[in-house]
């Protein structure tokens, strides 16, 4: 071709890039299928948590005003202080994901154990604190009658503490792994255990006596243990990360990782307990 002649159509075009639109769109669907697979059941998972609530209110409305707003009341308290340390505890869930993402499996299940045993650490101070809450109460010009109420309701689920914790370190532990689906059936099952126990010991069942709102709060501390047991059975039969170096991480106590947990954990706990505490100090 000389000087003086034109290039033929097209022949100046760039060729495609190899990062063009549609391989980008093609990433981005992939990411999107990706976050669904891990966020669709950890959104159905914190609905189930929603409904075993809802459960408890249900079934209570029978009872009347004075057990349902002792239960309301009681749950919101012992919800608050439990929502704020399980976020300490949930800071695992990074630290897990970022040692299994270098390849440290070791590492992440060490972590895992490190913070099963630090939610079982503060369920000692959570259970002390609900234990004094129907004194406070009173202080707070509450009826006698209600505070009483309240307090039979917190002294019976608050033998639930610390599966309530360890569920929800186990919880994010299960995140990290990308492995959610075991959590949420776990809680679905939940919500079908809560309601058959609430059936039993609220209403005085299959030969069980009738406890009206302690009832309720003992159907909830059965069920969360029952449901961290079933997670557990979960964790011992993944091959993903054997349930051995969980247990050998609870065991060694490493200062490193309870710092790195506590360092993140700690903001993440504030700033539940601020957002959960102005709407239960509202409604208290």
């Amino acid at each position: 071709m000389g000087t003086n002649e034109m290039p033929p159509p097209g022949a100046l075009r760039a060729p495609p890039s190899p990062s063009g639109g549609g391989m980008n769109r093609s990433a981005i669907a992939t990411e999107l299928r990706a976050t669904l697979a891990i966020a669709a059941p950890l959104a159905a998972a914190n609905l189930a948590q929603v409904a075993i609530g809802f459960t408890n209110t249900v079934m209570l409305g029978r009872l009347g005003g004075v057990p349902l707003a002792a239960a309301g009341l009681g749950a919101s308290l012992y919800v608050t202080i439990g929502i704020a340390l399980q976020g300490i505890v949930s800071a695992l869930a990074p630290l897990a994901a970022h040692a299994l993402g270098a390849g440290d499996r070791e590492g992440a299940a060490r972590i895992g154990g490190q913070g099963l045993a630090l939610a079982l650490t503060f369920a000692l101070p959570f259970v002390a604190i609900i234990m004094t809450f129907d004194t406070l109460l009173l202080h707070f010009g509450y009826e006698e009658a209600l505070a009483a109420e309240i307090r039979r309701y917190q002294h019976a689920i608050v033998w639930g503490a610390p599966a309530m914790l360890a569920f929800a370190a186990l919880r994010s532990f299960f995140a990290a792994q990308a492995r959610a689906r075991p959590v949420m059936l776990v809680l679905f099952g939940g919500v079908a255990a809560n309601a058959a126990l609430n059936w039993v010991f609220i209403f005085g069942h299959l030969g069980a006596p009738a406890l009206g709102v302690a009832g309720a709060g003992y159907s909830s501390a059965a069920n969360q243990w029952i449901m961290l047991t079933t997670l557990v059975c979960c964790l011992v039969a993944s091959r993903a990360l054997p349930a051995a170096w969980v247990l050998r991480g609870m065991l060694a106590w490493r200062r490193s990782d309870i710092a790195a947990i506590l360092r993140l954990g700690l903001p993440i706990g504030g700033i539940f307990l601020l957002e959960i505490g102005s709407f239960v100090g509202t409604a208290c």
